[in-house]
Order: C-alpha cells, then structure tokens, then sequence
C-alpha cells in the first residue's frame, strides 16, 4: 500500500460489504489459503471474518493469512481482517483504482 490515504479508501469502500472468507475451527488450511489467492488476484481485496471457535489471537491468525498469501493486512477490527494485494498480472501498467493520479 502506498499511501495511508489510498489504505483509509480502501477500508472505506470494503466497510459494508460482507465478509467473503471466514477461518473455522479447521483454522487456517491450504484450501483456504488457496480460495484467498484466487479472490485476492480476482477482487485485490478480501474480507475475511475468524470465527470464536479459532484457538489463535486474530492478530496472528492475519499475519499468517498475509504472509501465506503475500498479501497486507490494510484493516483489523474485532474479529474481521481485510487484506489488500494488488494485481500483477496480465496487465502490468494498469493503475490501482483506489488510488488518484
């Protein structure tokens, strides 16, 4: 993330939408690391919710979702996380939406 102002309008925009992924008693399994790679390279933005039954404090839990993902964590509130990883792929001279020129 580049600028805490683009950070603040991501938080903004992902604030009401629901949470597309949410970590179970399982905690945190290939399968769903696999599912937060194909939304973060469809979306750049995922939501993720820890349910209570997940042994780990949320923050650890975020940070290895991140780090598995080579991703940022952009929003950590309760027991929901946002991370942010922008697209790299076909099109490389795309400019991120979020951010102004």
């Amino acid at each position: 993330m580049s600028t805490k102002r683009a950070s603040r309008r991501l938080k903004r925009q992902l604030n009401p939408e629901k949470p597309t992924l949410w970590i179970g008693k399982n905690g945190i399994v290939p399968d769903l690391v696999e599912e937060a790679n194909r939304q973060l390279q469809n979306r750049e933005i995922v939501k993720i919710r820890v349910h209570r039954t997940v042994t780990l404090p949320v923050k650890e839990v975020a940070d290895i979702v991140a780090s598995k993902t080579e991703s940022t964590v952009i929003d950590l509130k309760g027991r929901t996380l946002v991370i942010y990883k922008p697209n790299r792929g076909e099109d490389k001279e795309r400019k991120n939406p979020w951010e102004k020129s």
